[in-house]
């Protein structure tokens, strides 16, 4: 961060501090008084009020009283013809005019000789004259649109300073550009000192404007490489920003190409409209997600709109739209500008250098259209922001280069570690599949044991039963205790059968791995009441007494539907092992260990279970048969088991041959 900060210091300083050493002075009414003034080592402004005389060529030899008539005011340089009144005459857009300016020179300079500079005429011909003697034209001064011809260009003037009181006359024509205007200020001072400044700027804006261009050409050959866009946008914007440059300022354009027409420079120019578009592409190409799309298109709706006005009409119209552009191209810069902050809020990756990076542009951009159209005098800054720019995207690619460097550094080190770690996985993927291969065939055990279940437990009680039925409605059945005995029966074939079916179709809901938990805090006695009514029939047939002593206030955190099924399957276990006229008793409580647990006890004085069963009896899925003669699926107490150890929970037993069994439930707290 300080990187940037010091840049941005630097591009202030550069872009202010150009003529910090100048001393300040205004013309008056025409006249400017440097006669007390030393004007070694420094450079001057002419600024101030000239004599303006509107719609008249002026010649410099004029007399005074006569010149006077045609006096339409004083105007500054800079000032626009638009708009101005004097005695009640309006001045047009285009025209002709004269500004003449006296200078009272110190008396010490004469016979040395002194130097002019004028910058760009801004489209419009010069006509310059020192005293009576016709120093430079730029471009023709002429009357009309056909009798003139336009430039762009700047001048250098050196003269000998032959009288204190030098008049400057300066005859202008203005018919193809859409504000006629003396655009800036003339600058004198000695020779050398005026050289010296232009090699200077000339020397400072050619290694700008060369670099800019080389990073364009550069970011071209990556995108041809690459077809990256954000490459494309960049390198056009570089190229666009590159000729707008060499088209202003020191106008380098016209030193390589001293005859360049005056509509190919303006066409040069033009292409700035263009960068509003480049930008905003720019920026939605590196942040897509952020920039929004109908805002780059409206972009270029109106950059293409004003390119198009510009091109396609004639300069003396077209030219009215540079001022829109350069306001639009700052707006949009802006709107950029906020964008980016709020991508540096979200603390997108790099999002701090290109708001940094474009916050220079904006400035650099913002300080070219205040200079361009004399809103304050200065240099154009715009090149240098982004040259600095172009810095930053630099660091910008610099940190990528290098995460690229060290993201292969780390996928090296991966790569090792994954070759040595490819025999382990190997190892565990046959693990898995063998593991899936036993519960495929687990799952092929199920399906027997189903097949067998429906085939023999209940496929033969319902033949006893027919046959049972059949007996009792024989005529040739006469004994009364008999015929009652066989109802007895039948009744209770009714009820194993009925018990078994109840118990498959509980059982088959949760045979499935992708059972998903949700816990909730519940009270088990109402579940545990409800699973008793329901087991009352069987219970009832081998008058079997269930008592519910758990407290009504107990409660658990489980899943509900889980917990059912586990105090279901416990119950029916219970009735199943437990001889006539035994009882099973339901009891609640909480452990006083670290871990802490609240139990549910499921004791019944049953057959209880041997030793040898004990270890295995939550592994492997066995089925016995129980005192009533019961059939079950095997699998209830092993799922029983997992279903808990989905909640966080267990199931522990204790059991004691022909005593009984306790089957204990924990529930994490």
């Amino acid at each position: 961060m300080k990187i940037f900060v010091s840049l941005i210091i630097l591009f202030f300083t550069i872009g202010c501090g150009e003529r910090g050493s100048q001393d300040e002075f205004y013309a008056q009414k025409g006249v400017l008084d440097l006669s007390d003034t030393s004007l070694n080592n420094k450079t001057i402004y002419l600024y101030g009020e000239w004599e303006f005389y509107w719609d008249r060529l002026i010649p410099p030899n004029m007399d005074e009283i006569e010149r006077n008539q045609y006096l339409s005011g004083f105007l500054p340089p800079g000032m626009t013809w638009s708009g101005s009144r004097f005695r009640d005459l309006k001045f047009n857009n285009t025209g002709t005019a004269t500004y003449r300016l006296k200078l009272i020179l110190p008396e010490e300079i004469l016979g040395e000789i002194y130097s002019l500079k004028f910058k760009t005429t801004g489209g419009a011909a010069y006509k310059i004259f020192i005293d009576d003697i016709a120093m430079e034209e730029i471009g023709k001064v002429g009357t009309d649109m056909y009798s003139t011809s336009p430039s762009r260009k700047g001048a250098h003037i050196q003269f000998p300073v032959r009288n204190q009181n030098t008049i400057l006359t300066v005859q202008i024509a203005s018919f193809h550009h859409f504000e006629g205007s003396f655009w800036y200020a003339p600058e004198l001072g000695t020779s050398k000192e005026i050289s010296k400044f232009q090699n200077i700027h000339v020397t400072i804006d050619s290694l700008l404007i060369g670099s800019i261009l080389l990073m364009a050409l550069y970011h071209l050959v990556i995108y041809y490489h690459r077809r990256e866009l954000q490459s494309l946008y960049f390198s056009l914007f570089s190229l666009t920003v590159g000729l707008y440059q060499m088209s202003i300022g020191e106008l380098i354009i016209f030193n390589i190409f001293e005859n360049i027409p005056y509509l190919v420079a303006h066409r040069l120019l033009i292409l700035f409209f263009l960068t509003a578009g480049f930008y905003i592409s720019f920026l939605k190409s590196v942040f897509p997600e952020d920039i929004p799309t109908y805002f780059v298109r409206f972009v270029w709706i109106i950059s293409i709109g004003m390119f198009g006005f510009a091109f396609f009409t004639p300069t003396e119209i077209g030219t009215s739209m540079e001022r829109y552009a350069t306001i639009f191209s700052v707006l949009v810069l802006f709107i950029g500008l906020i964008y980016l902050f709020r991508i540096v809020l979200k603390k997108r990756r790099d999002s701090k250098i290109m708001f940094m990076s474009n916050l220079v542009i904006w400035l650099g951009a913002i300080n070219d259209g205040l200079v361009v159209f004399s809103y304050y005098d200065g240099i154009t800054t715009l090149s240098y922001a982004i040259f600095f720019s172009i810095v930053i995207q630099s660091i910008f690619l610099a940190r990528s280069f290098s995460r690229a460097f060290s993201d292969v550094e780390s996928l090296s080190i991966k790569l090792r570690e994954l070759n040595m770690e490819l025999e382990n996985k190997i190892e565990e993927r046959t693990l898995e599949y063998r593991t899936e291969k036993e519960k495929a065939e687990q799952a092929n055990l199920w399906k027997g044991k189903f097949i067998e279940l429906v085939s023999h437990n209940i496929r033969s009680p319902l033949y006893g039963i027919y046959s049972s039925l059949e007996l009792i409605s024989d005529d040739t059945l006469d004994d009364e205790e008999e015929r009652n005995e066989l109802i007895k029966v039948t009744k209770a074939s009714i009820l194993n059968t009925t018990s078994a079916v109840e118990n498959l179709l509980h059982s088959s809901r949760f045979l499935d791995d992708s059972i998903q938990i949700q816990t909730s805090i519940f009270k088990p006695y109402t579940t545990i009441q409800i699973l008793i009514s329901m087991m009352n029939i069987p219970a009832k047939a081998k008058n079997i007494k269930i008592e519910n002593h758990v407290s009504e206030d107990f409660f658990v955190d489980a899943d509900q539907d889980i917990s059912t099924e586990v105090f279901r399957n416990l119950i029916v276990n219970a009735v199943k092992f437990t001889r006539f006229d035994g009882s099973i008793r339901i009891e609640s409580k909480q452990s006083d260990t670290e871990e802490g647990f609240k139990i549910i006890d499921f004791i019944d004085n049953g057959v209880g279970i041997s030793p040898d069963m004990l270890p295995v009896l939550f592994q492997s899925a066995s089925s016995t048969t129980g005192t009533g003669g019961e059939k079950g699926f095997g699998i209830g107490l092993k799922r029983s088991q997992e279903l808990m150890h989905l909640q966080g929970g267990r199931i522990e037993v204790e059991s004691t041959i022909d005593v009984g069994s306790r089957f204990s439930v924990y529930f994490s707290l």
